[in-house]
């Protein structure tokens, strides 16, 4: 028998449960949107059908770049997975295959952020699907200090790096940093 002694433990002991019986499919590249950004941090799987010497894993880093046989260095920071499967075939259409098949796997998305007040501030590896709630549970749960009407989320991207105000329900992506400010009481 599990015993939870006040609303705040209840609390964490409900979204802890959620989390362990979240859809599986959280976990597939599928249920990301197909407008997603590949961006430094992620982990990505380039496969060419029929040609295994030609499969390709790499994290992105700080140039944005990734090193490709045949091709070289090339640039796939800011472009979707699809965007970049049609410039690698594209490379590869006349002199080195007929017609390639190029498929492009995001396997690890780069980590969102946690700040504030929060048991375990920090950065956590992204799954798809998280909303504010989930993530600062995985962060260990809002303290006893922290307001939930003030949560606010700066968004990867935005070169002003302004803060936006969030609710639980705020869905995360990557890069994302979301900080819990403190409530007065």
């Amino acid at each position: 028998m599990i015993r939870i002694s006040n609303a705040q433990g209840l609390r964490r002991f409900i979204c802890l449960i959620c989390l362990v019986i979240a859809p599986a499919g959280w976990a597939d590249n599928e249920l990301v949107a197909k407008d997603y950004l590949i961006g430094v941090g992620d982990l990505v799987e380039i496969k060419v059908h029929g040609e295994d010497d030609l499969t390709v894993q790499a994290r992105i880093e700080e140039r944005g770049t990734v090193d490709f046989p045949l091709l070289g260095e090339m640039r796939v920071a800011g472009l979707t997975a699809e965007q970049v499967s049609t410039r690698l075939e594209d490379g590869l259409r006349g002199d080195y295959l007929i017609e390639p098949d190029v498929q492009v796997i995001v396997r690890e998305y780069r980590p969102f952020y946690v700040h504030g007040f929060v048991f375990r501030p920090g950065s956590y590896p992204y799954r798809p699907g998280l909303n504010i709630r989930t993530a600062t549970t995985i962060a260990g749960g809002l303290t006893e200090r922290a307001s939930e009407g003030k949560i606010y989320i700066v968004r990867e991207g935005d070169l002003k790096h302004e803060r936006e105000k969030a609710t639980l329900e705020t869905p995360v992506y990557p890069g994302d940093t979301i900080i819990v400010e403190e409530g007065l009481f």
